[in-house]
């Protein structure tokens, strides 16, 4: 099927809460010609996956490449996915780039970010969910709505606590993710054992104090359970 197709941009916008000429805007970005480029894309809809996939060829004008591999793009559209809508679109700046480049993006609220690394980290292996939860305690704890936290993951679990990843680890209701977030093997397993060595850390965060840097797994640790307790209680 088309990504283009009325079918496909309707299940898109009931699922994300994205308006139609939002949708459009993206599939432009994705597969419109910019100047001295050409784009070949081919896209279709993952129902299983419940994404948009494909793959993007592109060529050069002027520039003639040997070996080029198409992108890989996916844009997820779960249902559950954005239930607390900013107040106002978030900009985006890339200060590497020779142009400018300050874009609205889609983004999650804090809130609703907090609950989708929650989910994350009860219900996969990935160290990167609890660092993230450990940054937002450190950097954001004043924007955190505990209440509204556990709200949006009673929400979302609802939606995709049917999922294999749940069931694999005998998940079946939301009062099971407080064990589950702070299991002691896990937290062995996945912060010990496999370590963070997968992860980047900018030099900012490299450089600060041992006491307080994310590169160590007991700050990690420190600053997710404790400050996030507040939320599991209301699970």
């Amino acid at each position: 099927m088309s990504v283009t197709s009325q079918d496909l941009l309707q299940r898109a916008q009931e699922r994300t809460g994205l308006a139609r000429n939002q949708l459009l805007l993206m599939e432009q970005a994705l597969l419109g010609d910019a100047k001295g480029i050409t784009f070949d894309p081919a896209f279709s809809f993952d129902a299983g996956q419940e994404q948009f996939r494909g793959t993007v060829e592109f060529t050069f004008d002027d520039i003639v490449i040997r070996r080029s591999r198409p992108l890989k793009v996916s844009v997820s559209v779960r249902p559950g996915e954005w239930l607390d809508p900013p107040v106002s679109l978030l900009s985006y700046h890339d200060p590497v780039l020779a142009e400018d480049s300050t874009f609205e993006i889609q983004g999650l609220s804090l809130n609703e970010l907090a609950a989708e690394k929650l989910l994350g980290w009860c219900s996969k292996d990935l160290a990167k969910h609890l660092v993230d939860l450990a940054y937002i305690a450190r950097k954001h704890p004043a924007a955190i709505d505990h209440e509204l936290v556990a709200h949006l993951v009673a929400k979302k679990f609802a939606h995709e606590g049917r999922r294999g990843r749940y069931r694999a680890l005998g998940i079946t209701r939301v009062t099971q993710l407080p064990g589950c977030f702070t299991d002691p093997r896990r937290l062995d397993e996945v912060m010990h054992r496999q370590g963070l060595d997968d992860l980047f850390f900018a030099l900012a965060e490299r450089q600060r104090p041992e006491d307080q840097t994310l590169t160590n797994t007991a700050n990690i640790e420190h600053l997710a359970l404790s400050f996030w307790k507040s939320t599991l209680e209301l699970l």
